[in-house]
């Protein structure tokens, strides 16, 4: 099956889905091993639970140790690693084309032949619990947390990925191989491979490492609605030296059509020192280093939201600035001009990041997972292209609504706490 050009997709008897990206001017591939797995799929009592897998499943399997699953790939200049998210986890590898067999035979060994021995168990809860202080000593990431915890209250997109304290010290080998067997399924498996590579022989190779898997009892996800945010401000006070502030609204998931308008709208806002945002705040007060606006789109919801670090004597006259700039793009259409900008600057930061193979194995992969189909280059940049004035215009008037703000604002306990 050839969907698009060099992409080619081939769904392997067991379930597991593989597809691949030919790319004649590389010498390289990035592979990565999708699991439709994450923290969107815990519960209060295992929360913290796919990441703390992710983790573990490098401490060793029946045949390597450590030492010799990181060595493997890294004797011949490659890299080796994982990530989690709310709805994924990622285990990849970045070799030489002639090294792909290799990373092929670690990642899958790693995920098949995972020892869960108590005592790594026991050692990486330390570890665990020392990358969850470190997120909550750094305010600019942890109000994040404390966003999305208020955007998705009691709901799994809200929870922490790492875990709580709690949830991490009650893990244990039984619990990780319950997840595992839950949700490690080929129907819930991507493999992905993007570079100079050759489609036939990467799904015999798949086939020889993974084909074994069996799934006796498909296990598809069954959404359920997102319960309402708490909207308004909640305020979060500590030890610091600064505020940081979220501010932000849900939106739509990753198959909405108006999604283009969004990475525009968020474009003309957060697009380097040329967006409004560092603009019209940054540059013109001077009261924040950083500033920004994101977007995040899921399978079922996404949110859109804009962050500050100022002074804490300057946190109300900042938050009323992004208000005001938010409400610019409700009341006033953006002009011809900077909407050309624009879109040329989307179009050229997808170009320059789709030359890392990594990036466009990422891409790949999640085309695949969200979408079922691929979408060329050319494509994406004829639907950004499609944006108009009234598509943007429209979607800040649907969105940007007072009354579904959530904020989220973490501030030193001091004299300018309330």
């Amino acid at each position: 099956m050839e969907p698009h050009g060099h992409i080619n997709k081939t769904v392997l008897p067991n379930g597991i889905t593989v597809v691949s990206e030919h790319v004649d001017f590389v010498r390289s591939a990035a592979i990565g091993i999708w699991v439709e797995a994450g923290s969107r799929d815990e519960t209060p009592e295992n929360n913290g639970i796919a990441h703390f897998m992710e983790h573990m499943v490098f401490k060793g399997t029946q045949t390597r140790s450590p030492f010799e699953i990181a060595n493997t790939i890294e004797s011949f200049g490659g890299q080796i690693n994982a990530f989690t998210g709310k709805e994924l986890t990622c285990f990849y590898a970045r070799v030489l084309d002639e090294n792909l067999p290799d990373a092929i035979d670690v990642l899958s060994d790693i995920l098949l032949n995972p020892v869960f021995r108590p005592e790594d168990v026991e050692r990486e809860k330390s570890v665990v619990l020392e990358e969850l202080s470190d997120v909550e000593d750094t305010p600019s990431e942890f109000i994040h947390e404390l966003f999305v915890e208020q955007m998705y209250p009691d709901y799994p997109l809200g929870y922490n990925i790492l875990g709580t304290r709690d949830s991490i010290r009650n893990f244990s080998p039984e619990k990780i191989r319950e997840f595992t067997e839950k949700y490690y399924l080929p129907e819930r498996m991507v493999v992905a491979v993007v570079g100079h590579v050759d489609h036939k022989r990467l799904v015999e190779l798949v086939k020889t490492s993974l084909g074994s898997m069996e799934s006796s009892v498909s296990n598809p996800r069954h959404l359920t609605d997102p319960p309402k945010s708490v909207v308004g401000t909640k305020v979060h006070t500590d030890g610091l030296q600064q505020a940081h502030l979220v501010t932000g609204v849900r939106t739509f998931p990753y198959n909405d059509s108006r999604r283009y308008a969004l990475l525009v709208l968020n474009t003309v806002l957060s697009g380097g020192m040329s967006g409004r945002l560092f603009q019209n705040i940054r540059e013109k007060y001077g009261f924040v280093y950083s500033i920004y606006s994101f977007m995040d789109f899921y399978l079922n919801d996404g949110l859109f939201g804009v962050y500050v670090g100022t002074e804490t004597s300057q946190l109300e006259f900042m938050q009323e600035k992004v208000t005001e700039e938010l409400q610019s793009l409700k009341n006033e259409p953006i002009l011809e001009e900077e909407l050309r900008k624009v879109k040329t600057q989307v179009k050229g930061s997808i170009v320059l990041s789709l030359e890392n193979m990594f990036n466009r194995m990422n891409r790949l992969a999640k085309q695949d997972i969200y979408f079922g189909e691929f979408q060329t280059i050319d494509e994406f940049m004829a639907e950004v292209e499609s944006v108009t004035i009234d598509d943007v215009h429209s979607l800040a008037n649907d969105i940007f609504s007072g009354e579904n703000f959530v904020t989220s604002i973490l501030k030193p306990a001091d004299k300018y706490s309330n």
